[in-house]
């Protein structure tokens, strides 16, 4: 027999993480915006939003481990019961809202609602039943496709307040934010990524380089004559000094090159002698045959708050959006080119 106690103690909890979460995203949603400098104007719909909240509940299940599966469960439970509404359609949420803040707040309201009423009547909701959405929980969690109110008495929830509560909420804030911002940045944030080919001084494929001829190995030294000639005249004027140095100084110039501007410098090729690379920017009024002018980059701030690493693998800002690559290469973002991939 169930331990309908328990069941409705979790079911509690799960309410006060869902309006625990409800004003951190909702003051989210008013940053994103006021970051991408755009108003929150259009309702991103039922599916879409939904969409956010999986991504955000799907690190709150990056948290579970084998001593502790919670973080899967409370993901399974919430995801399913938010993916249920593409059946049930809830009248409240089928409506067109002015704002996604308006959504978000519709929404939160419903997963109460929701879960309160079946807190109210365990006995009577014991074996309904939640389609989980494909890819929301990681392995080895992920063999379970659904999951019913009755599994609740397996697994004791941490208290309201409690450290683990609070890390759950945080990760679900986190996501939420990062993944409105994944959606929102190609769909009004206005940038392209250019290949800067705009101007000589921007060439790029540079060899920067050289071995004397009887040199082996892959770092330099000036003392063996080694040298690494800057011929990036865009470098060049940031002052960043890479002469007498090997691919690891050079890849942390080039890191603060691209801390600097928002830029992503895509490694082509390196061998012992040379790095060939390309230089891109995440740009605003880049546009194909529009290239030789009204283009600009966004502040450093922004391009700080975005960024996650330095594009070489270092992290530089935990909190972050995304990595640097990612956003350049997956975030469905108009290219002027295509970016190479990378070597």
């Amino acid at each position: 027999m169930p331990d309908h106690t328990r069941i409705q103690a979790n079911l509690r909890i799960l309410i006060a993480l869902n309006e625990y979460c409800y004003s951190y995203n909702a003051s989210n949603i008013i940053s994103v915006f006021a970051r991408l400098v755009k108003p929150d104007a259009t309702d991103n719909g039922l599916s879409p939003f939904s969409d956010i909240l999986f991504a955000a509940l799907s690190d709150i299940a990056d948290l579970a481990d084998f001593e502790n599966p919670v973080p899967a469960v409370i993901t399974a439970l919430l995801s399913g019961l938010v993916n249920s509404y593409k059946d049930t359609k809830p009248p409240n949420l089928l409506q067109t809202f002015g704002r996604i803040y308006d959504r978000n707040t519709a929404t939160s309201q419903q997963i109460s609602l929701d879960l309160a009423t079946i807190a109210d009547d365990v006995e009577h909701h014991l074996n309904d039943t939640f389609t989980i959405p494909a890819g929301v929980i990681p392995h080895p969690f992920d063999t379970q496709t659904t999951i019913k109110v009755s599994d609740l008495d397996q697994y004791p929830f941490d208290p309201v307040n409690s450290a683990e509560f609070l890390r759950y909420g945080a990760a679900l804030m986190t996501g939420f934010r990062n993944r409105l911002t994944k959606q929102q940045l190609p769909a009004i944030g206005g940038f392209s990524v250019g290949g800067v080919t705009i101007r000589y001084e921007h060439a790029y494929n540079t060899y920067i380089g050289h071995a004397p001829p009887t040199a082996t190995g892959g770092c330099w030294s000036a003392a063996a004559g080694f040298t690494l000639t800057n011929n990036e005249l865009q470098l060049a004027d940031r002052s960043v000094t890479i002469s007498g140095h090997g691919f690891s100084d050079w890849i942390r110039c080039a890191g603060e090159f691209c801390t600097q501007s928002g830029a992503f410098l895509v490694v082509t090729d390196r061998t012992e002698t040379s790095i060939s690379y390309k230089k891109y920017y995440m740009l605003l009024g880049f546009y194909d045959g529009e290239r030789d002018g009204g283009w600009y980059l966004r502040s450093a701030d922004f391009y700080n708050w975005l960024f996650k690493d330095d594009g070489f693998g270092c992290i530089t800002n935990m909190d972050g959006i995304g990595r640097r690559e990612d956003i350049v290469r997956s975030w469905g973002i108009q290219y002027g080119d295509l970016l190479p991939s990378s070597g």
